[in-house]
């Protein structure tokens, strides 16, 4: 029996899976992320990602096919050789809501030189500040993702091919034609020399140890082709430190769009229309932290697993409010389009104003927020798929989406939703190279 590798390089963690031709999984390991935080260091992430691959052949020798997934948006320079002639900027780069002398941000900046919508941590805004700011490495030869780097060099190449899903990710970047927006690149002044080559396929890059390696992909769509096993009819809540809602679709036009939705590449003429929120986990990481700061004030020491366990525990012995609720607003980080908006907690009495309607109120705004991008996208779906850490360990988050989206939420039996997509697009580049 052949198996089919996927290797997904998100922020905080490294996952490998190998899964079989059913999608079942027969092995699955990961690392974490030591590289850094905001920047990050690539060869520090090649060696845990060869590390992981290692393991993964040693246990599953038969494999057949890889597929690489990854953290989207996050910027890395390479040198003409194909190696890195910068740290990695990661999704997480604040550098495009600094300030210009005119008031404006370099994001708000971009997006009125180019008519597109773009956000501090896409990747064209980090390179339009290094460009203003003079910063692009000197012998800067072309620009991309952390996964499309590992997927290059495992091929042995010495320039990327970077997917739609990731191009998209960097903003200034054409939906209808799949390519960059060259005018958009110019009204910039951004280095058009710098920009790779796209495609909107599964592209075959090479081979790493004989096995035909696929370009790499973002791991929002990896996400969804891991977890959606009906693609048209589901729904998918993606919960980790951000959330995301997303479902099939064709072409929308920008103008259709509702705010603060997007519609990503998924592969050929097929789209995500995507809601992504800034605060998912770290929305109930956040209250950890400010439990452990009442519990510390009252002079208590208690470890962040602690904390999480009694939230648990008080959210299991108390349901859902029946009376006056708290109303809580979790754009904690605010929005991509108003990095400034702030949440809130309203609806604050004298009979609510307990630690259990302030959790409740936390994960039906969590919930409420990503059914709003539904919602708005007037698509309706069949099924409500869930995937991520932050879901699959918070069972009140998973009753308040039932409650919000009217329908039944199933979870995956398998984690790494990520990992496993890039694997199923390993089993189809295999199955395509066997029947042509």
């Amino acid at each position: 029996m052949s198996f089919y590798l996927g290797l997904d390089i998100g922020t905080t963690s490294i996952c490998v899976v190998v899964t079989d031709s059913t999608g079942e999984l027969k092995f699955c390991e990961s690392a974490q992320n030591d590289s850094g935080e905001t920047v990050q260091n690539p060869e520090r992430i090649w060696e845990i990602c060869t590390a992981l691959l290692d393991c993964a052949f040693a246990a599953c020798p038969a494999i057949a096919a890889i597929g690489l997934c990854g953290q989207m948006h996050g910027l890395l320079y390479l040198d003409g050789a194909g190696g890195p002639a910068s740290p990695l900027y990661t999704w997480q780069d604040e550098s495009g809501n600094a300030l210009l002398p005119d008031g404006t941000t370099y994001a708000q900046a971009l997006s009125a030189r180019t008519g597109h919508a773009m956000a501090s941590g896409f990747g064209c805004a980090t390179l339009f500040v290094h460009a203003l700011k003079s910063e692009i490495p000197p012998n800067a030869a072309q620009i991309c993702t952390i996964h499309g780097w590992v997927a290059m060099r495992l091929c042995g190449l010495t320039r990327p091919l970077m997917h739609a899903s990731d191009a998209a990710s960097f903003g200034l970047f054409d939906l209808e034609t799949l390519q960059f927006d060259m005018n958009a690149l110019q009204a910039a002044t951004l280095p058009e020399a710098l920009f790779p080559k796209v495609t909107a396929d599964f592209d075959v890059l090479g081979t790493y140890k004989n096995r035909p390696v696929t370009v790499a992909i973002g791991d929002n769509q990896a996400s969804f082709l891991g977890a959606a096993e009906h693609p048209d009819s589901t729904v998918l809540v993606n919960v980790g430190t951000g959330s995301q809602c997303s479902l099939a679709s064709s072409y929308v036009p920008p103008e259709r769009l509702p705010p603060g939705a997007e519609l990503r590449p998924l592969r050929g003429e097929q789209y995500l229309y995507v809601g992504s929120a800034l605060c998912g986990g770290r929305a109930f990481a956040l209250a950890k932290d400010f439990f452990a700061q009442c519990a510390n004030f009252l002079g208590m020491e208690l470890s962040g697993s602690d904390v999480y366990a009694a939230m648990d525990q008080l959210l299991a012995k108390n349901p859902p409010p029946s009376g006056a609720r708290l109303r809580v607003d979790t754009r904690f980080a605010g929005t991509r389009q108003n990095p400034s908006l702030r949440g809130r907690v309203t609806g604050i009495g004298t009979d609510n104003f307990t630690p259990a309607h302030l959790l409740w109120g936390l994960v039906e705004g969590m919930a409420g927020e990503l059914h709003g991008f539904y919602a708005s996208g007037g698509m309706e779906r069949d099924l409500l798929v869930g995937a991520g850490n932050g879901l699959r360990r918070n069972a009140a988050l998973r009753q308040a989406l039932e409650r919000a989206f009217g329908l039944p939420l199933a979870v995956p039996p398998y984690g790494e939703e990520a990992a496993r997509g890039a694997a199923r697009i390993a089993y189809a580049a295999r199955l395509s190279i066997s029947c042509s």
